[in-house]
């Protein structure tokens, strides 16, 4: 902080750039750590999802006896909660038979920050990215 002519106080012009170079920097770091921390949620919930329906194509196959498609079930879900769910491509038919085992597949999990890969483990239905 300078004084003028006058004898009054106030910041030079280099004083106050230099202050807003500073500011702009920590909010573009911070900007990007906050949007790392949204995405990684993103993902998480969109495990959990997934893991969710393949349980509840599990559930189906024990309480039916019958072979079910993880993507009739996705599609199904899709349509009674429309957007509340991730886009889940399932690129390979999964299906799980009634003592609870699947055949291995794989798909991907659409999500704002990019796309995450999952695969299915046969006969323990795992799914892991």
């Amino acid at each position: 902080m300078a004084e003028d002519a006058r004898g009054e106080a106030g910041f030079s012009l280099i004083e106050i750039l230099a202050a807003l170079a500073i500011f702009g920097v920590l909010t573009a770091l911070v900007f990007t750590n906050v949007r790392g921390v949204v995405d990684r949620a993103r993902r998480t919930e969109a495990i959990a999802q997934l893991t969710a329906i393949v349980e509840k194509a599990r559930e189906e196959s024990l309480r039916t006896s019958l072979p079910v498609s993880l993507s009739s079930v996705v599609n199904e879900l899709t349509e009674r909660e429309g957007s509340a769910l991730p886009d889940i491509k399932v690129s390979e038919e999964i299906i799980i038979h009634p003592p609870g085992a699947c055949t291995a597949g794989e798909g991907a999990i659409m999500l704002p920050s990019g796309v995450a890969k999952f695969r299915i483990r046969p006969i323990t239905c795992e799914v892991f990215f």
